[in-house]
């Protein structure tokens, strides 16, 4: 079963009857999706962009629409399947820069592997300088994980550099 919400996490609609669907997930990296339905069933018309899909309410199989695309037969006119694209939630992180502070030019933050990601997704999500760059998440707590490091960012994309310490700790 897949519910669908809308990009500030309102209850849309559920979709019981798909044809495939098949999450990606990754270690260091965020993920991607892609489902397959035919275009008549129930609820179709809730599978737009940046609508968000959740399998089976497994919030760890959870993702953002980015591409919607109506198949083609074999004489190219549409046909009746819709193809569903999108990332893992975690995704979101493509579209953040780390943005430092007026008076510096970089975002340095010291501690454990974990602390220093966690401080990055703090800053660019859930406590942003710029308040319209806020969403409403929980960092959840920091359980030391990783060596002790000191890491920088500066307008980088948050995906990269989350990435880069995932793989280097």
């Amino acid at each position: 079963m897949i519910t669908i919400y809308d990009d500030k996490l309102n209850w849309l609609s559920m979709i019981e009857d798909y044809e495939s669907l098949i999450f990606t997930r990754r270690f260091y990296k965020y993920g991607e999706f892609e489902l397959e339905i035919n275009i008549n069933k129930n609820n179709t018309d809730k599978l737009e962009k940046f609508n968000i899909i959740v399998l089976n309410n497994n919030f760890k199989k959870a993702g953002i629409i980015l591409h919607k695309e109506i198949g083609l037969d074999q004489d190219g006119e549409a046909s009746e399947t819709l193809f569903i694209k999108g990332l893992t939630l975690d995704g979101l992180t493509t579209f953040r820069r780390i943005v430092p502070e007026t008076n510096s030019g970089y975002v340095s933050l010291q501690g454990n592997q974990e602390a220093i990601m966690k401080g990055f997704v703090n800053n660019c999500f859930v406590n942003p300088t710029d308040v319209e760059r806020k969403i409403n998440l929980i960092n959840t707590p920091n359980q030391n994980r990783g060596k002790t490091d000191k890491w920088r960012g500066s307008f980088e994309k948050l995906s990269d550099k989350l990435e880069e310490i995932g793989t280097y700790s």
